[in-house]
């Protein structure tokens, strides 16, 4: 039977797009395929598009499998050295060969029968050549699409500014992500209210949390909303954004360190914040560089103007001031410009103090040279910005249309000599310096460095004896004193693991909580991090995300706690009797488990935000936390020490069911564990530890309390009195108001701690530092100018009237 036209072309529609879409799948799959051989990081993997159906890893590759299978996005990540050229090439052409292979399937598939001609003529005579040729166009718009698509990207007006002295390949292609936002962004440049706004900051920063983006459209959102907040226009300012100003610029300045116009961003940010000298540092760097857009030019005068003013040195901020407004007078538009333009006469008006001998300095013509840029400098920005406007859409659809006709071999040479040869020793110069993660034992603090032998099991059963680093701290005195073994978290990628450094609390809360408290630190770094070696990594998960297996991190914790134990035995100056077990993240995790061995001489358990399996791309949807519940309950039937629990409702990882999930199994299955929640806390709930200070530690205070640790007491403190409780105002007569908003803040800080108080009513205190009772009594005299007494030290009133 034969077809009828319209059938006939909706058949060749839809034969068309199935070969798009299978050259689209096979082009990335090549490229993936190639990025492994060519040892060039892949970080992400989207098949379809969509709502997500399966999220899960595969080694190092998220994976995502969506609704409605159109094609497949590879998305490459950072690598810590260039990938070589012939690396990039192959990555480059992998989309053509495997776009090649379709095509010869597609021919034999048909030339054995093997698949149905579906096209056929008005008589039924079936169309085997035009149904193959429609499914190799298809394939050959493929090719044209992975040949073209980086280097338009590359090339494109929003991307190219950000690739600016890079020597990373063009191996990106557009993200959906960046699709959005332009949307956004244009929308908002065409109504320019203050709804428009709202939506595009909310777009930014959704996108930037998905972690879709690649470098270069980071980098680009990064900058919008660091010019955004730096925009003075109360249509366009806002105080939110302001406060991310600074992590923002930094964010971006690492991903692009040589972009000019992240460099000035970074800068103007220093400026605006008030760190002057470091902002005009690197302002100078890119104020006259040539090429810049008219409005980098404007923003880095007028910021630089305000350094060089707040630094001295006011005839420099004039001269800026006046070019930035020659500038903005030569042709930039728009309400942002008009903005800025207001804020240099307010700043040229605060600056020009000495109004008379600047007039008299410069008269009315050589007042006009100065005001005025050099003539070329001027010129070039102007032709520069024109060229930059010029670009449009139609060029780029003649670039693919091009390469499209051209065929495989124009893509081959393209391939070969528009890939350029990564700069090493340029990359390795301008580097950042990795921060000092292993900072030298500090005397003051009592720390000690030690290597301990260690078991650990590795995948399949395997056994590796070696050593890791252990970090002590103790209290000044010979002891012998209780012990607290405190567990790290996870990272999971080995660069972030070779850089961890070594476990060291000794400018944190570990160090001033429990050496205060008369308890050792004992800090192991495990094997699998750091000075430990990263080289193995015996906590490795096996399987996808729904299947992770979490055994072996739990063993390999309990084996390095077991070890720190064994160590601590041979101390005369801890008390091996009396140990405990704390830990955050994975630590805490693996320390509930390590507790259910019965260990010797541990008499309870500190678990922080303890879990295993959390990403921050994805918040609250930990892998597998049902097998974290499993070793949990594994832990507590084998046995239970009292243990306290603390976890926060905004915790980006595990959320707040998940944690009360755990705590109840755990309980229910025998364990014995104080259980709180604490409200949500500033920015991330997993962070309980720094940003939960003041909620967590009176409860652990009555918790250790309980369990016979009493809080140590400074040396040479008077006995307490009872006069009233800790928590109450001072009922003291004539006190001075603005002491009982003293005595509020004296008792959030942690101990040591004093507060004094001076027979007329004044008050001072002291917290955080050594000889806290002397310094308070010192304040206080000098404010009072009399004799003054102490009225409480650390969490005991000792005040005699």
């Amino acid at each position: 039977m034969g077809q009828t036209l319209g059938i006939y072309f909706l058949l060749l529609l839809g034969l068309f797009f199935l070969g798009l879409s299978v050259g689209a799948v096979a082009y990335k799959f090549g490229r993936l395929v190639c990025a492994r051989l060519g040892s060039i990081p892949i970080r992400r993997m989207v098949i379809g598009r969509g709502p997500v159906l399966v999220r899960g890893r595969v080694g190092d590759i998220q994976v995502e499998l969506r609704l409605v299978p159109t094609g497949i996005v590879v998305t490459c990540a950072e690598s810590a050295s260039m990938p070589k050229q012939s690396a990039v090439a192959l990555h480059l052409l992998s989309g053509v060969l495997a776009n090649i292979l379709v095509i010869g399937l597609i021919v034999w598939l048909h030339l054995v029968g093997a698949v149905p001609t579906i096209l056929r003529n008005d008589i039924g005579m079936p169309l085997i050549i035009p149904q193959v040729g429609i499914l190799i166009l298809a394939q050959l718009m493929c090719i044209a699409s992975s040949v073209a698509e980086p280097f338009v990207y590359a090339g494109s007006r929003q991307i190219k500014t950000y690739r600016e002295g890079t020597t990373r390949p063009p191996i990106s292609t557009r993200s959906l992500g960046i699709v959005r936002i332009s949307y956004h962004v244009a929308r908002h440049q065409r109504l320019n209210n203050r709804g428009s706004h709202r939506k595009v900051w909310a777009a930014l920063q959704r996108e930037l949390a998905r972690g879709d983006l690649t470098p270069e459209e980071e980098m680009y959102a990064l900058d919008w909303l660091i010019s955004d907040g730096l925009t003075p226009a109360p249509t366009f300012a806002d105080p939110l954004l302001r406060q991310k100003l600074d992590e923002w610029s930094e964010q971006a300045l690492r991903l692009g360190p040589k972009v000019r116009t992240l460099i000035a961003s970074r800068g103007s940010v220093l400026v605006e914040l008030g760190r002057y000298q470091e902002g005009k540092a690197l302002l100078r760097t890119v104020v006259f560089a040539k090429g810049a857009p008219l409005m980098d030019s404007l923003l880095t005068r007028i910021f630089l103007a305000r350094a060089e003013h707040a630094l001295g040195n006011a005839a420099a901020a004039r001269r800026l001031m006046v070019e930035a407004r020659t500038i903005a007078r030569s042709g930039v538009r728009g309400p942002a410009p008009t903005a800025w333009m207001g804020r240099i006469q307010r700043e040229a008006r605060e600056m020009h103090s000495r109004r008379r001998r600047i007039r008299w300095r410069f008269g009315r013509r050589s007042l006009k040279a100065h005001s005025k840029l050099s003539l070329p400098r001027l010129r070039f920005l102007a032709m520069d910005q024109a060229a930059r406007s010029a670009r449009s859409r139609w060029s780029r659809a003649m670039v693919m249309f091009s390469a499209a006709m051209a065929g495989l071999l124009i893509g081959f040479f393209l391939i070969l000599g528009l890939v350029p040869e990564p700069n090493q020793s340029a990359v390795a110069t301008r580097a950042a310096a990795p921060p000092d993660n292993n900072p030298p034992p500090d005397p003051q603090l009592n720390e000690q460095v030690v290597k301990v032998p260690v078991t650990v099991t590795l995948q399949g059963g395997t056994l590796h004896k070696g050593e890791f680093v252990l970090t002590t701290f103790k209290p000044n005195g010979p002891g012998p004193f209780p012990a607290v073994v405190v567990s790290h978290g996870r990272v999971g990628s080995q660069k972030e693991r070779a850089a961890y450094g070594r476990a060291e609390f000794g400018r944190s809360w570990m160090y001033y909580y429990w050496t205060l408290r008369g308890f050792v630190v004992l800090a192991p770094t495990r094997i699998g991090y750091g000075v430990s070696g990263a080289d193995i990594d015996p906590e490795f998960a096996p399987g996808p995300c729904n299947a992770f297996d979490f055994a072996p991190l739990a063993s390999a914790v309990t084996a390095h706690i077991r070890a720190t134990i064994e160590y601590a035995a041979t101390q005369p100056w801890i008390d091996k009797d009396n140990l405990l077990l704390a830990g955050g993240s994975a630590g805490g995790f693996g320390s509930i488990v390590a507790a259910g061995e019965r260990l010797p001489g541990v008499k309870a358990l500190v678990n922080f935000t303890g879990g295993i399996g959390g990403s921050s791309q994805y918040p609250e949807q930990p892998c597998n936390p049902q097998d974290v519940e499993l070793q949990l309950v594994k832990a507590a039937r084998r046995g239970a020490i009292p243990s306290i629990w603390f976890y926060a409702e905004n915790d980006r990882f595990w959320g707040a069911k998940l944690p009360r999930a755990w705590h109840a199994a755990y309980v229910e299955a025998g364990g014995t564990a104080e259980f709180h929640m604490l409200p949500p806390l500033p920015e991330d709930g997993h962070e309980i530890i720094g940003w939960g200070y003041e909620h967590w530690r009176p409860r652990l205070d009555h918790f250790l309390t309980s369990m016979g640790f009493a809080p140590r007491k400074l040396p040479g403190a008077p006995r307490p009195t009872g006069f009233a409780p800790l928590g109450q105002a001072p009922p003291v007569p004539a006190l001075f108001a603005r002491c009982l908003e003293r005595y509020d803040v004296f008792l959030k800080w942690d101990v040591p701690r004093a507060f004094a108080l001076s027979p007329t009513g004044d008050c001072a205190y002291a917290a955080g530092e050594l000889d806290v009772m002397a310094k308070s009594l010192k304040r206080c005299e000098e404010r009072a100018k009399q004799a003054c007494k102490l009225y409480a030290v650390n969490d005991e009133v000792v005040w005699v009237p």
